[in-house]
Order: structure tokens, then C-alpha cells, then sequence
């Protein structure tokens, strides 16, 4: 007794339990009383700084074995056979535009193979000179880059239409990395893809068989190209748009069509002829040199329209000059309102010029165009206003709209033009000038000027 109440005293001093367990019918009771230690982990698990705390910890072990992992898998060996690759592929597909489509291959030991689809400027396979230590500097790079260690696959969120396509050969071996959405080098490509399409893109740079440049053109000379192919004739419409008159002239001579339509670059949403292209792109030098080359010869009455409307609009009195004074027939009988469009912020002269060529060649004073718009509804300078209504053109003429030239001026100056020319402006308002008025636009303006004259008028016919 004397021990068993020294025994129950010493654990009740270390805190473990109460009074031994009494007997009971000839069994032990047993105590279901939980012990301190597991109510004071729940008590520290529904603290919120005690789990902020072991989450943080947590977190910061999944975090460093995450940094650890990909550390390794940087640094492991590369795959079996890619250690030293033979061989780089860089292909590059569009899904919509097959003008940009090509392929380049470099081996090793120096060889370099540009392989371009039917419709690029240089379709067909064709070795590429390249420098030997060219060659081994961009090998060096792949051997060193982490490409082989990329996804097989990157695109933007929404995708594209354009794949560039980078494949390590090495015999049997191969990895291969797709990236959609990118143009062929773009710093947002994966670096390791954009480093090594970068080297290939300067070893064989692919962009002079999609964009022309002299060299283009020696090398069309050089390897007898067809100058009828897809890519003679995307060649002779770039030239006419970026490349010197020396260059169309040697294309010219070497036999280049110069009345083809074709698409000039990717994307492009139509095709143009040479002539279109010298002419949209303002280049007084290559309309010239196409239309002394009998570029306008063949092209159907309507298309010649298109051309003048192109230069008028674009405010080039020169290229106009040239095109009808090529000795080729313009029904300009024909041309729509929109050719007077030329902004006078070009130039008042340059628009005045412009809208006196067309006049003298027949285009009328009250063309239309499809919206039922006259030139004078057309027309941003008050000068080439004051032009046509001295030719004939109605002040008053109505669009489809019932909108009148005079409601259509965009500056005071034209709105007094107009009016000076023979508008109609209507009775003098009795109170309120109504909406849509003249009075009312002016007012509404603070056209001030316009103002006197509308009262100087009135007060004429009164």
C-alpha cells in the first residue's frame, strides 16, 4: 500500500493522471481522459499563426525542391545521341500563306541547303555557300544550348498561323521543337529556339527569298530561274515597290512579266500588278519605267481607272502626269467622285494639281461614286471646291443620303466656299436655329465667319 501511494503521488507530480485506477469488480477502470500533450497540439493546430507558419514552411520545401529538380534536369547529360547533333533543321509553314514557306538545312561539315515551297521568290532546293567557321561557331552554340531540354511544343495563347520548327538530327536521334504564334526570331520565342533560328537565319538568311533585295535578283540571274514561276513574278512586283529602277530594268530586260498580277507579300489580302504596286507605293521613277515598257498595254479600261484614282487619291499630280500621258486610253468618263479626295493637308497646290489633270481629261465635275457622293462632297480643299464649281459641279447635288456638299464640309473655309459658290442655305431661322441647319452646324462650330455670311446673304435677298 505504502509503495503504490508513493508510485501514484510521483506520477501526479509529473503531471501524468490523478489517482490510480480503482478496482472494480475485480477489473481495472479505465481512464479515457486525453493526454495534456495531444490537447496542446490541437490547441497549437487552431492557432492561425501556428498554420500560417507551417503552411510558409511547406511552401518553402515545394518550392526548393521544385528549384532543385529543374536545376538537375538542366544539368543532366542530354539524351542518348544528341550530345553532338550532325545536322539543323529550321522549317517554317504557314497555314493560310504558302509565300512563306521554307526550310534550311546545315550539317556539320559545312553543307547548308535552302529548300523553298512552290510560291516563295526561290522554290526548289538549292546549296548555300557558307563560311567553315560559321558553320562550327553555330554547332559550338547548339552544343551548349539547353534546346534539347525544351517542350516539343510552344504557341501563344490563341495560337497562329505561322510554325517555325527547329529538329537536332544526330543518326537515328532527333528532337524537334515546334512554335506557333512567333515570327522566325522573336526575343518572347523560348531562348534557346530564338539563339539557334537567330545562327541559322545568318548563316542562310531565308528573309531574301521572301522579301527581295539585289542579291535576289543576281541570284535569279545566276541560276537561270524562271522568270515566269510563282516567285519570278511575286520578285518583279516587290521590286517595283522597294528596289531601284536599275533592278526593274534588269528584270525587265531579263525577260520578268510586268502585267501579271501576284501577291507581293505574305499576307497580302489581293494581288497587284507591277504598275499597281510602283503606284501605290509612290514611286514616280518605277511608273515610269513600267509604262515605257508598255506595262499599260492589255490592262482592261476599268483597271487603268483604278490607276489614276490610286495616284489622284494619293495626291501624286506627277504619276498622274505619267499615266496619262502614256498615250494609253483612260475613260476617266467613268471615274468615281473618290479621285477628288486628295487632302489638301499634302499639299494645296498637289491637291489643285490633281483635281485640274482629271478635269482636263475628262473626268466630270459631277461624278458619283457608289454613296451617291460628288466630288464636291469629296473634297478637303477649298481651292479644288472653287475649281469645280467654276467647271460645273452642283452645290446643291444630294447623296444617297440626301446629305448636300455644304452639311459634308469639315472646315469653315469649305463651308464658305460653298456658300460663295451658290449653296443653298435656307431661310433665316425665327428663333433657335433647327437642328441639322446650316445655323446650327455653324453655331455649334463657332465658325463665326460662316456666321456673317449666312446673315451678309440673307440680308442681300431680303
Amino acid at each position: 500500500m505504502t509503495l503504490a501511494r508513493h508510485a501514484a503521488s510521483g506520477l501526479q507530480s509529473c503531471g501524468i493522471g490523478g489517482s490510480l485506477p480503482r478496482s472494480t469488480g475485480g477489473g481495472v477502470k479505465q481512464d479515457h481522459t486525453r493526454p495534456r500533450s495531444a490537447n496542446f497540439m490541437t490547441a497549437a493546430l487552431g492557432d492561425p499563426i501556428v498554420r500560417a507558419a507551417l503552411l510558409s514552411l511547406a511552401l518553402a520545401i515545394g518550392i526548393t525542391a521544385a528549384f532543385l529538380l529543374i536545376k538537375w534536369a538542366r544539368n543532366r547529360p542530354p539524351p542518348d545521341g544528341l550530345d553532338r547533333p550532325q545536322m539543323v533543321v529550321l522549317s517554317h509553314v504557314s497555314r493560310k500563306d504558302p509565300t512563306a514557306d521554307y526550310r534550311i538545312e546545315i550539317h556539320r561539315d559545312g553543307r547548308a541547303i535552302f529548300e523553298g515551297g512552290p510560291e516563295v521568290l526561290l522554290p526548289g532546293r538549292r546549296v548555300h555557300p557558307t563560311s567553315p567557321q560559321a558553320v562550327a561557331d553555330l554547332f559550338a552554340m547548339i552544343d551548349e544550348s539547353r534546346f534539347r531540354r525544351l517542350k516539343p511544343r510552344y504557341s501563344t495563347w490563341l495560337g497562329g498561323d505561322l510554325r517555325s520548327t527547329i529538329c537536332l538530327h544526330a543518326g537515328p536521334h532527333q528532337k524537334c521543337v515546334d512554335s506557333f504564334g512567333w515570327e522566325l526570331i522573336r526575343p518572347d520565342a523560348p531562348e534557346p529556339f530564338g539563339e539557334i533560328a537567330a545562327g541559322v537565319d545568318k548563316l542562310v538568311p531565308a528573309r531574301r527569298w521572301l522579301t527581295a533585295d539585289a542579291r535576289t535578283i543576281d541570284v535569279f540571274r545566276e541560276e537561270g530561274i524562271d522568270p515566269r514561276s510563282v516567285g519570278g513574278q511575286r520578285l518583279v512586283v516587290q521590286a517595283a515597290g522597294t528596289l531601284s529602277p536599275e533592278s526593274m530594268q534588269a528584270l525587265i530586260a531579263a525577260g520578268f512579266p510586268i502585267d501579271r498580277p501576284a501577291h507581293a507579300y505574305q499576307y497580302d489580302p489581293g494581288t497587284k500588278t507591277p504598275l499597281e504596286m510602283a503606284v501605290s507605293s509612290d514611286r514616280l521613277d518605277m511608273t515610269k519605267i513600267l509604262v515605257s515598257a508598255g506595262a499599260l498595254e492589255g490592262v482592261a479600261t476599268a483597271q487603268r481607272v483604278d490607276l489614276v484614282v490610286d495616284a489622284a487619291i494619293s495626291c501624286q499630280p506627277e504619276i498622274l502626269r505619267a499615266l496619262l500621258a502614256s498615250g494609253a486610253r483612260f475613260d476617266l468618263a467613268s471615274i468615281p467622285s473618290d479621285a477628288f479626295r486628295c487632302k489638301a493637308s499634302y499639299s494645296e497646290e498637289r491637291a489643285l494639281a490633281v483635281a485640274k489633270l482629271l478635269l482636263d481629261h475628262g473626268a466630270p465635275p459631277n461624278a458619283r461614286n457608289v454613296l451617291g457622293r460628288t466630288p464636291l462632297h469629296e473634297a478637303y480643299s477649298p481651292a479644288v471646291a472653287q475649281l469645280l464649281i467654276k467647271r460645273g459641279a452642283d452645290p446643291n447635288a444630294s447623296d444617297l443620303q440626301g446629305l448636300k456638299p455644304l452639311r459634308a464640309a469639315e472646315s469653315e473655309d469649305m463651308a464658305i466656299t460653298l456658300v460663295r459658290g451658290g449653296a443653298d442655305i435656307g431661310p433665316a431661322p425665327s428663333g433657335a436655329p433647327a437642328e441639322g441647319s446650316i445655323d446650327a452646324e455653324a453655331a455649334r462650330k463657332g465658325w463665326t465667319r460662316l456666321q456673317a455670311l449666312l446673315a451678309q446673304r440673307r440680308g442681300r435677298a431680303a
